[in-house]
């Protein structure tokens, strides 16, 4: 079957990344032909579509007449680096489309050319980035055409939080799954029937599928460490744990090495600062470090992938459905049956005994990853 994938990949993020080629791959070892369509969700927005312009004129500038608080905002050595990293990755890993589309209307075009379309995973229906090409709107109805949505993460409790457009755009669609139990009985409540909860698509994948795509060398020469790797460290500065990370580096008396990504603000305190990560690095970096210190939900799923003892903290978004970060992280450690990496409390005793040095759990999650691929399968026959 010819399948077209259309999920959320800009903006350099290395879940995304990871979860749109982990979409590809998991359709591909099924025996599809598959194809991710080059969609960019950000054309409509001017600023994104000068800021190639901007980056290249800003390359021709010399180094001494940038200001100090441009230099320390926006680092462009650090930027264009780590953005090659990503740009290679895709290139090399990536089914991409010829052609990139900016809109549904120019998705219109490609009717015809594909059996079915599915979308997912990741947050590609969030009301806070709304946006009626992820919900195959260009597709669905369309005769002989099968729209799938597989994992999508809609980051809201209640049908309330989504906009009359977007349930309505649900409902059109032929087969509907969900990342979260929580989104599920919102779009349950939507179509009138039991919506599965499955896993995203990185879970799909074995150990050894991720070992075939991470880097041959590690960014850091440190053997043994603790990686730090924090989102909106911005928008959630007051929840990143600097006491827990100090308390766990005397304990093990290990190195600190910090994942930063170039749109983050540098906050984490770390021996080591890796400014040029790309999604094959960041397989790397969690693959050989000794502990792992996140609020990242992608960063938890390799961490488990590898057996690795990891302590998640979560993300904060007060007196607010809507962008809720936490239950995605619930759902994955429930499935991975990692509960107990969830740390409330920063400032509480770290227990390093609660993970077995050749950890198995990942076995235990099989059922789960049966009816995940059951559906995908019984959504394209």
């Amino acid at each position: 079957m010819k399948i077209a994938v259309l999920t959320r990949r800009a903006g350099f993020n290395m879940g995304s990344t990871l979860q749109a080629y982990a979409m590809f791959k998991m359709l591909n070892k099924l025996g599809h032909d598959v194809k991710i369509l080059n969609y960019d969700e950000y054309a409509r927005f001017f600023m994104w579509r000068v800021k190639p312009f901007v980056f290249k004129t800003l390359k021709r500038i010399p180094l001494i007449p940038r200001i100090s608080f441009i230099k320390k905002r926006f680092p462009l050595e650090r930027i264009f680096a780590q953005q090659a990293k990503f740009e290679q990755f895709e290139a090399r890993y990536f089914p991409l489309t010829e052609k990139e589309y900016r809109n549904s209307q120019e998705l219109k075009e490609t009717l015809g050319s594909y059996d079915a379309y599915v979308c997912g995973s990741d947050q590609i229906w969030s009301p806070m980035m709304f946006d009626p090409t992820f919900f195959l709107d260009f597709a669905t109805g369309q005769p002989g055409i099968k729209t799938v949505a597989y994992a999508p993460s809609l980051g809201v409790t209640s049908v309330e939080s989504l906009s009359k457009d977007a349930v309505a755009l649900i409902k059109r669609i032929s087969h509907i799954s969900c990342r979260e139990k929580e989104g599920a009985n919102v779009l349950s409540e939507i179509v009138g029937h039991p919506v599965p909860t499955v896993l995203d698509p990185t879970l799909m994948l074995s150990k050894e599928d991720w070992d075939a795509v991470k880097s041959r060398e590690s960014l850091t020469n440190k053997k043994d460490y603790i990686l730090t790797y924090f989102l909106h460290t911005r928008s959630y500065k007051d929840n990143i744990p600097h006491h827990f990370i100090n308390m766990l580096k005397k304990q093990t008396d290990l190195d600190v090495v910090n994942i930063q990504m170039y749109n983050m603000e540098e906050i984490i305190a770390a021996d080591e600062q890796i400014y040029n990560a790309g999604p094959a690095d960041f397989i790397t970096l969690i693959s050989k470090s000794k502990y792992v210190v996140t609020n990242s939900f992608h960063c938890c799923v390799f961490s488990s992938i590898f057996s690795k003892r990891f302590f998640v903290f979560e993300k904060y978004r007060k007196n607010s459905d809507v962008d809720n970060q936490n239950p995605r992280l619930y759902n994955l450690l429930e499935a991975v049956n990692r509960k107990e990496a969830l740390i409330k409390d920063e400032n509480a005793p770290i227990d390093l005994s609660f993970y077995p040095a050749k950890d198995k759990r990942m076995e235990s999650f099989t059922e789960k990853r049966d009816i995940s691929m059951e559906f995908i399968k019984h959504s394209l026959l």
